[in-house]
């Protein structure tokens, strides 16, 4: 009756699994549920749940505004920041781990084809609540996640920054419109801007990486890349 997602690069917690089936038996208006996510260090993984992508959040966060949120909510992002609530109803919790009842997920269709990699989750969580269905992460019931072990090449991962921001763009365009989309990639190419212009001025080795990829994906969002980093 219920199914838990799981990344191959995950290990769960030995209790987990009947936690987060138990919370969901327990509130049928939660048709998706997540638990908290660590790092092998102990530490709580960051941007494992957030808010409904919009065009005002995606620029935000873009701009690096939403490092703010803590300080004033009206600067939220699509990723949640600062600390987490105990038991909170979230836009999108992520797919490292998360649980629903098998009927809701063949009534929503699974996940998305069209989305080979980041940003299923998100969709997933949209379509659930568009089914009627609360999301919930609980920051409790831990699993380690050793977070993309495969994904270490440099060109990988700039590859994967493309993906990650054009499949937030494409749920811009599903849930807000095809000129909201354009609006939302116009304002989110300053960000990237600003964040060459700091990793210029930083020029430290470790640096290397954000700005190739503030690049990449300011050459993606002015239409101007000719093929992904190989």
């Amino acid at each position: 009756p219920y199914v838990v997602l799981l990344n191959s690069d995950a290990i769960l917690g030995m209790d987990t699994p009947n936690r987060l089936v138990d919370h969901l038996a327990a509130h049928p208006e939660v048709g998706c549920v997540g638990p908290r996510v660590n790092l092998p260090d102990g530490t709580r993984q960051p941007r494992i749940r957030g808010h409904r992508p919009s065009p005002r959040r995606a620029i935000l966060q873009s701009l690096g505004l939403s490092r703010l949120s803590p300080l004033w909510h009206g600067l939220d992002g699509i990723d949640c920041e600062g600390r987490a609530e105990p038991i909170a109803p979230v836009g999108w919790i992520s797919g490292v781990c998360m649980a629903m009842r098998t009927s809701d997920y063949r009534a929503i269709g699974g996940f998305d084809a069209a989305f080979f990699m980041y940003c299923e989750d998100i969709d997933l969580c949209l379509r659930m609540q568009q089914h009627g269905g609360k999301i919930v992460h609980v920051d409790d019931w831990p699993l380690v996640h050793l977070g993309g072990a495969s994904s270490r090449p440099i060109a990988k991962r700039l590859r994967n920054a493309v993906w990650q921001q054009r499949n937030v763009l494409d749920i811009i365009r599903r849930h807000h419109g095809r000129a909201w989309a354009l609006f939302t990639r116009l304002g989110m190419a300053p960000g990237q801007v600003l964040r060459l212009a700091a990793g210029l001025l930083r020029l430290r080795a470790d640096e290397r990486y954000l700005l190739r990829s503030s690049w990449v994906r300011l050459l993606d969002l002015l239409g101007a890349l000719r093929r992904l980093p190989e």
